[in-house]
């Protein structure tokens, strides 16, 4: 403990910036002790309700208020499924550490997973940003879809396991599982982040492992 209040001890006073940081400091706090922390995790679990989109979704900080949808600020308006999975591992952690997580966030964001998945022609998967022609299915993010589904069934009281839609994610990560690659197309983002525009089915290899996991 004392190494590692050494090496973080400042976790709890850094400002709150980045989703996917402030859901892994409500995961770390919330596995080491959630009643000392409970106040850190709750500022955690405030950052992330303020900091969902209109839509259901998260993306990597705060989204704008009041400005304009343009080419220019889309991203900042619209969300992603990576930083929405962690967005929904966070909640959890704040949940189980006892902050109560709104109604209203849980529904929304259940909603954009159900809106944004494959259902036609790809048995229930789901890509990094919106179900749309140009983005496939592929592991990594049907993963994310599948468990971030099952862990806000039950932060609603639900029954995942009579969900269609946890159903459908689960028969898609059957048909295709692999443990050798992040199985399916990469896509544009992706490949503009890549030195190759060639399909490397080792992207974000790692990532689908914990996905998976």
């Amino acid at each position: 403990f004392y190494r590692w209040k050494r090496k973080y001890g400042g976790l709890g006073k850094a400002e709150l910036q980045r989703v996917y940081s402030v859901s892994l400091q409500a995961m770390v706090l919330g596995r080491i002790d959630p009643a000392r922390y409970r106040d850190r995790i709750a500022e955690c679990g405030r950052f992330l309700v303020e900091s969902q989109h209109a839509n259901g979704q998260w993306s990597y900080g705060r989204p704008l208020v009041n400005v304009p949808v343009t080419k220019a600020t889309e991203a900042f308006h619209y969300g992603n499924n990576s930083c929405s999975a962690f967005a929904a591992l966070g909640l959890r952690a704040c949940s189980e550490a006892g902050f109560k997580v709104p109604r209203e966030t849980l529904e929304r964001a259940s909603q954009w997973w159900r809106e944004s998945q494959h259902r036609e022609g790809e048995r229930g998967g789901w890509c990094y940003r919106r179900n749309e022609p140009s983005h496939r299915s592929y592991a990594s993010m049907t993963a994310c879809g599948l468990g971030s589904v099952v862990l806000l069934d039950g932060l609603m009281g639900k029954d995942w396991r009579a969900d269609p839609v946890a159903s459908a994610g689960v028969n898609w990560l059957a048909r295709y599982f692999t443990v050798m690659e992040n199985f399916g197309p990469v896509e544009d983002l992706m490949v503009k982040e890549m030195e190759s525009d060639a399909v490397n089915p080792m992207t974000e290899f790692y990532f689908c492992l914990w996905a998976l996991e």
